[in-house]
Formats: C-alpha cells, sequence, structure tokens
C-alpha cells in the first residue's frame, strides 16, 4: 500500500497517461482517452474472475485483498491519467486527515465542504482553463471519490450517534463505528472495479465485499455457552448471468454510439443553418432522437461498470421473495424502465441510482429546511459548473412540478375506462420522453449562448406549457376513484420519499440528471 502511494507521489507529477494504444486510437478514429478507458474496463473485468476466486475472501486475508485491489485500482488510475491522479490523492489525503484529527461532531461538516470546495476548483480550471475541450479526465474520478469521502464522514458520525432512533433507516443501515485505517482508506478510494466509472460505493457495502461478511450466514451462539460461533459461508452465487447480460447491453449501446450517434450530433440543436433550413417539427424530432442517442454513453458505460464490480463478486444483494439472486447493489441504472417510463418520476427513479442514493445520505435527510432546493443545487455543482446543468435543474423542477399536478388532478379521469387509460399512457410516455430530451439538451450544450439560442427558436413552448399547468392545475377539481388497500399503501409510501415529483426509497434510489462524465 505504502509503494502504491509513493508511487503516485513520484510518477504522477510526471508521467501524462499512456499513449501506448494510440495506433489503435488513431486507426478506429476515437480519442485516446476512450480507447484507455474502454481497454482498462476490459482488463478490470477479466481480473474482477481472478478476484473473485482465487482471492476470495474465504482463501486469502481481507488485508491481501484491500492491497490487491488498491494496487489494481492505483495502476489503472495511472495509466489512463497520469499526472491528475495526483489530484485524487491530495484530495483523499486533506479528507481522511479531518476524519482522524477532528472530533465526530463536526468531521462531516469540514470533511463536506473541502471535498466538494476541491472538486469545484478543479471543475472551474477544467471549464475556463482547459484547451483540449471536453475528454476522460479526473474530474470524474474526483466526483466518486467526493462521493466516498463525505458520505463515509456522514456514516462515521451516525455511528458515532448517541440515540440511533433519530436515525433514519438509511442512515442507520450505512453507519460506520470507526474511522478506517490508511490501508482500508486507501483501498476504498482506489478500488479497482469503480475507480474510473464508478458508482461510489457505501463504504460498509465496500468492507463487506473484501472480508466476505456479505457472503456469511451468522450462526446464533448457543444458549449454553453464550460463545460467538466461527462465521459460515454460505454458497457464494455465481455472478455469470448477470455479468453476460450487462455485457451484452454494453456491446448493443456502444454499437449505437459509435455508428449511430456520430450522425446525429447534439451540437446541431443549436446550429444556426440546422435551424434555418428545417421546419419545427423536424426540430423537434431531431432533437428527441439525437438526445436519445447521447443518452447510450451512459448505458454503455454504466452497464459495463456493473458488469465489472459483478465479475469480482461484488454487488450481489441477496434473494428476492421468489428465490432469485439479485445482483443490484451496486446498480446505477434501469435502462427498460426509462425507456418505457410514464412520468419524469420514472426517469429520475432509474437514472444515476447510486448518486442519488449519496444525495440523500449527505443532503436531502439532512437540511432541515428548503432540502429539495438544498439537494437539487449540491447536484448541480457536483456535476460542474457550466450554466446548462443548472438550466437544467431548474427546468427538471418546474417540469416534475407539473407532472405530479397532472397526475394528481388530470389521471382520475381517464381511470374509469381501460382504452381511456391506455390513451393516457401513450400521451404521458410521449410528452415525458419530449421533456427529458428537451431539457436534456440544455446538459449536453452546457453554456448559456446556445442553451438560449436552442430554447428561443422553439419559442420556449414547453417552459410555457409547465408554466400554465402549474397555473391551472390548481382550478381543476379532483376526480375521486375507488382505490385499492395496496394502491393506498402505495401512494403514502411514494409520499413518504418524495423529492420534488420524484422519490427516492430504499430499493429505488433517484438521481436528478445524468452525469457529465461517463
Amino acid at each position: 500500500m505504502y509503494i502504491s502511494l509513493f508511487i503516485i507521489s513520484i510518477m504522477a507529477p510526471l508521467y501524462p497517461g499512456s499513449e501506448i494504444l494510440l495506433p489503435l486510437s488513431k486507426a478506429c478514429n476515437i480519442p485516446i482517452d476512450h480507447v484507455n478507458f474502454i481497454f482498462i474496463e476490459i482488463v478490470a473485468l477479466l481480473i474482477g474472475v481472478v478476484f473473485r476466486k482465487p482471492l476470495g475472501p474465504e482463501l486469502v486475508s481481507s488485508r491481501t485483498r484491500h492491497a490487491v485491489s488498491l494496487m489494481l485500482g492505483v495502476a489503472f488510475g495511472l495509466f489512463c491519467f497520469g499526472k491528475q491522479l495526483f489530484h485524487v490523492v491530495v484530495q483523499a489525503s486533506i479528507c481522511y486527515t479531518c476524519l482522524k484529527m477532528l472530533p465526530a461532531s463536526v468531521t462531516h461538516i469540514v470533511v463536506f465542504v473541502l471535498a466538494l470546495g476541491y472538486l469545484v476548483v478543479i471543475h472551474i480550471n477544467r471549464t475556463f482553463f482547459s484547451e483540449t475541450g471536453y475528454t476522460i479526465d479526473i474530474t470524474g474520478p474526483l466526483m466518486i471519490t467526493t462521493q466516498k469521502m463525505t458520505s463515509l464522514a456522514f456514516s462515521i458520525k451516525d455511528g458515532c450517534h448517541t440515540n440511533s432512533e433519530k436515525l433514519t433507516n438509511l442512515q442507520k443501515s450505512k453507519a460506520v463505528k470507526h474511522c478506517p485505517s490508511v490501508l482500508e482508506i486507501s483501498s476504498y478510494i482506489f478500488y479497482f472495479q469503480g475507480f474510473l466509472i464508478g458508482p461510489a460505493a457505501f463504504f460498509n457495502d465496500y468492507k463487506a465485499f473484501i472480508e466476505g461478511t456479505d457472503l456469511v450466514k451468522q450462526v446464533p451462539p448457543t444458549a449454553m455457552t453464550k460463545e460467538k460461533p466461527e462465521p459460515v459461508y454460505v454458497h457464494k452465487p455465481s455472478p455469470l448471468d448477470p455479468v453476460m447480460k450487462k455485457l451484452a447491453t454494453t456491446i448493443f449501446w456502444l454499437m449505437i454510439h459509435l455508428f449511430l450517434l456520430p450522425y446525429y450530433p447534439s451540437y446541431l440543436n443549436a446550429d444556426p443553418d440546422f435551424i434555418t433550413n428545417h421546419s419545427f417539427l423536424y426540430r423537434l424530432w431531431y432533437m428527441w432522437l439525437s438526445m436519445t442517442l447521447c443518452k447510450a454513453m451512459y448505458y454503455l458505460a454504466w452497464s459495463l461498470g456493473d458488469a465489472v464490480h459483478n465479475a469480482s463478486g461484488f454487488g450481489w444483494a441477496g434473494v428476492d421473495k421468489f428465490g432469485n439472486h439479485k445482483w443490484d447493489l451496486m446498480t446505477n441504472i434501469r435502462i427498460i424502465n426509462i425507456e418505457t417510463g410514464l412520468s419524469l418520476k420514472d426517469f429520475t427513479d432509474n437514472w444515476n441510482i447510486q448518486t442519488s442514493l449519496w444525495l440523500r445520505h449527505v443532503c436531502y435527510e439532512r437540511v432541515p429546511v428548503q432540502n429539495v432546493l438544498a439537494t437539487f443545487a449540491l447536484s448541480a455543482l457536483w456535476h460542474g459548473i457550466y450554466p446548462g446543468y443548472y438550466f437544467t435543474f431548474i427546468c427538471a423542477g418546474i417540469f416534475l412540478s407539473a407532472g405530479r399536478q397532472v397526475r394528481r388532478k388530470v389521471r382520475p379521469y381517464f381511470l374509469n375506462s381501460a382504452w381511456l387509460k391506455s390513451v393516457y399512457d401513450v400521451l404521458t410516455w410521449l410528452t415525458t420522453h419530449m421533456v427529458i430530451s428537451y431539457i436534456g439538451v440544455s446538459f449536453h450544450l452546457a453554456y448559456l449562448h446556445p442553451i438560449l439560442f436552442f430554447y428561443r427558436h422553439l419559442y420556449f413552448f414547453l417552459h410555457v406549457l409547465g408554466f400554465v399547468v402549474l397555473a391551472v392545475m390548481p382550478f381543476i377539481p379532483t376526480q375521486e376513484t375507488k382505490m385499492s388497500v395496496q394502491e393506498i399503501s402505495s401512494v403514502k409510501s411514494s409520499n413518504k420519499n418524495e423529492i420534488v415529483s420524484g422519490k427516492l426509497t430504499e430499493e429505488s434510489h433517484s438521481s436528478y440528471i445524468p452525469k457529465k462524465h461517463a
């Protein structure tokens, strides 16, 4: 471990990142940073098999697993980012020093400010001083490290809480009693499965995976001896099926990304010649198509990252009520649920799930007033400082509120007939995906001038419609419908965890917007 950190300290300021695959990059006309990323993820997938079998928790010590995971993550980081990796070391070192030296009552606030502040500084540098434009750079891993260090700080604070009854279920489940050792925290920051693309695991989930306690069946002590017996390892489920499915998903969306996306670039949405030469309806069609294809980048990256976690045995979440093994502990996206969603809430429930869980853990459940606004602000700041991000989040809040009002006031009028409900579902599906594309353009254009140019030539029509809905809905009488006990229970559960109009449940941790860094 100390050798790995020494290598980072010495090599990172000098090493610019590997160019060994530059001939392949030129031959395929793919940027070298993208080629390096895909190559390392494939290597991580193959190494994951070894990490799960010969280096399994029942065969080697947790210290060995920590050390191997750390060194692999460092090697992958140096290969892709070179000298930029030093930023992760600095950020994590500052935060860990605070965790060790400051009292738990204030550490979480200090770590939150320092980690997020460091990330924002790098975002500013990338936005205003980078000459290379958008690349897969160190801001991606820094965003993940920010999640890890801040969530750990809050978890330690919860673990030291004198009255656990005041904690939420999420806070109780993620609480950490003691500050990790240097080896544990280093392994947690650099573990090879998720260092490049994430998602960020909570510390106790990662520790359970390393130590094998996620696969241990604890046998209660006998009444006679009261002695704690040795842990018994349950049969380790094979991840072959979920890994193959996620790899197939990755390959499908990779083909979409390589062979279709170049023909429908997102920047054309704000191109003056394109707007002049095409009709309003065609530009709406192009907006929807280009934004749908842009999602391929996130689909393939997160599916591949999920497969890498599962190949190493990380991500097993127990069994469902039918006895089937669940491999969704580290799942960051549910593509089918997104593409068939009937509301913006369905989108947010199934997009960037682990980031949403982090937002809930460090912000939404902590801020006493205006927690929704604070959560949106944190999410935008974490993504970066491009105006398009904030424009997108503001619009998302408007449309989430409008969608909630429509569902509450209009939907009941369509429930008395199966045919009418089908019509309502089709209309809401079309509207939902049009809205997602509409606000997604500002996220991808990033800068304010092209964003305003784009919306101005669409007459801000969906913005106007959203405000009209919010103004009119209070005057529409609510249609009473007969609800089953299950429906009433579902509504109560939904309202309990609702953010704006999207819910954040224990099993479906929603996010608000896609990450810029795939």
